[in-house]
Parts: C-alpha cells; sequence; structure tokens
C-alpha cells in the first residue's frame, strides 16, 4: 500500500510537471531516441521503424488513460520491490530480537 500511495503521488506530480512546465516531453523524447539510433549508425530501416514507433509513442501519450498507466509502470515495480525488501529486512530483524530476548 505504501509503494501504491507513493506511486499515485509520482504520477499526479508528474502529470503537472508535464503539463504546465515540460508539455513537449513526448517530442523532445521521440527526437532524442530517432537521434540516439543515427548516431550509432543503425540502418535506415531501424532508423525509419523506431520513427514510426516514437510517432505512435507520442500519439499515445496523449490519452490519459495511456499517460497514467506508463507512469505507473515506470515507478510501482520499483516501489513493490523496495517493500518487499524492506519488509524481509524488519522481519529478519524482529526474528533475532525474539531470540535474543
Amino acid at each position: 500500500m505504501i509503494a501504491f500511495i507513493a506511486s499515485s503521488v509520482y504520477v499526479v506530480m508528474w502529470a503537472i510537471d508535464y503539463h504546465f512546465f515540460v508539455p513537449d516531453f513526448d517530442v523532445v523524447f521521440s527526437q532524442h531516441e530517432v537521434a540516439k539510433l543515427q548516431a550509432a549508425g543503425a540502418s535506415q530501416a531501424a532508423i525509419t521503424a523506431k520513427t514510426a514507433e516514437m510517432a505512435q509513442f507520442t500519439q499515445d501519450y496523449k490519452n490519459p488513460l495511456y499517460f497514467i498507466g506508463m507512469t505507473y509502470i515506470e515507478i510501482l515495480p520499483v516501489g513493490i520491490l523496495v517493500s518487499v525488501i524492506a519488509a524481509l529486512i524488519l522481519k529478519k530483524k524482529k526474528q533475532d530480537n525474539i531470540a535474543t530476548a
């Protein structure tokens, strides 16, 4: 639940940041990805495919459900992993304290 709440705060903050401060993020990101391929010397077919993929991403990112889903996918798995690791560490320490008492 902690990971979900923290992720929700992240999604809301990114939505505010994206819509008010970096509304061209999707376009700049797309251009960067294509430029990265060009700099690596990729074939024209690969560059064309990446350009089409990034054009689709730019279009999809305008959909609020896609935007929210992608933002959750970015942060929620890490939050869950950190929560599970913390729970395992705290569980082990609690058992150690009981054994020594």
